[in-house]
C-alpha cells in the first residue's frame, strides 16, 4: 500500500472529529436552506394587508430559524476545512521534520 497524504491523514484520530464536524455542518446547512424555500414559499402564497405578527405566525418553523441555521451550518464549514487544511499541512510537515 501506498504511503498518501490522504491515508496519513486517515490514519490520525481528528480525520474521523473533522468529518463528523463536516456531516453536522452539511445537516445545519442544509436545513437553512430548506428554511430559505419554505420561506419564500409561504411569502410568496400570503395575502396582501397582514400584519408583521401575523407573518412572524404564519411562518413554519424551518422559516423562522432559517438565519440560525444557516450561521451555525456555514461557521461549522469553515471550521471543517480549516481543520482539514491545518490537518492536510502538518500530515505532510510530520515526515520531513
Amino acid at each position: 500500500m501506498q504511503d498518501t497524504l490522504l491515508l496519513r491523514m486517515r490514519q490520525t484520530g481528528m480525520f474521523d472529529l473533522l468529518t463528523l464536524l463536516l456531516a453536522i455542518a452539511l445537516a445545519f446547512t442544509a436545513l437553512g436552506v430548506i428554511g430559505v424555500i419554505q420561506y419564500n414559499v409561504q411569502m410568496n402564497n400570503m395575502p396582501e394587508g397582514l400584519t408583521d405578527y401575523e407573518i412572524r405566525e404564519s411562518l413554519g418553523y424551518f422559516a423562522r430559524s432559517r438565519g440560525s441555521f444557516l450561521t451555525y451550518g456555514l461557521s461549522l464549514l469553515i471550521a471543517a476545512a480549516a481543520g482539514f487544511v491545518i490537518l492536510a499541512i502538518t500530515s505532510y510537515l510530520r515526515d520531513k521534520v
